[in-house]
């Protein structure tokens, strides 16, 4: 069937948002943003997942496979999206093989695009921001610094009414499902360098 207009418009942040899990880098920080992108599409779930597995994976997963794989921005052909979208086919070959290089972070960003359902869209976005803070210093080389100070984006959180110590809590577990064997070995260190971050940003 044919996209209309109006679905037209709706897919294109999303398809923008979920290319980001197919880049060559650290993914995992953009969990959030995509999360947030796709509560803000007002579709379900069922139909968030058609997208990404029916119409984004086939034509960004090569991305993963290149050795010099674009880390910045991954624009991927609209026309051929479009084309995926009208069909609705997975490639079941393709994602026996290489499903596994993404799953991880789109089941997380449907863990928190159904979170953010539950609070007033006008939070939505600190509350994005927030996890990104946490996420980063979670899965960040322990003991290294944040590029980005995280106490002035926690300050404003706060100032928005978010409950910082509460979203630890719902996303602890997300990044812990996230982290790879060899970041778990380290837990104790990075679970004591965010609850040093959130004791400072109290301050």
């Amino acid at each position: 069937m044919a996209l209309t207009s109006g679905q037209l418009e709706q897919r294109r942040p999303l398809w923008s948002a979920m290319s980001d899990l197919f880049l060559d880098t650290e993914t995992r920080w953009s969990v959030p943003y995509v999360g947030w992108r796709c509560a803000e599409s007002g579709l379900d779930d069922a139909t968030l997942d058609a997208i990404f597995w029916c119409e984004v994976f086939p034509l960004a997963i090569f991305n993963l496979h290149d050795i010099a794989g674009e880390w910045a921005m991954l624009t991927l052909p609209e026309s051929q999206l479009v084309a995926r979208a009208e069909r609705q086919e997975r490639d079941r070959v393709q994602e026996l093989t290489s499903a596994w290089m993404v799953k991880h972070t789109w089941d997380a960003a449907l863990v928190v695009c159904r979170r953010l359902r539950t609070e007033p869209s006008a939070r939505w976005r600190a509350l994005m921001e927030t996890w990104e803070v946490l996420g980063k210093r979670f899965l960040e080389d322990v003991g290294r610094k944040l590029i980005s100070a995280p106490q002035p984006i926690l300050a404003k959180a706060r100032g928005a009414g978010v409950d910082v110590a509460a979203e630890w809590r719902f996303y602890e577990p997300v990044l812990h499902q996230l982290a790879g064997d060899d970041e778990l070995k380290t837990l104790d260190a990075r679970l004591g360098e965010v609850r040093a971050m959130l004791a400072a940003s109290e301050g």
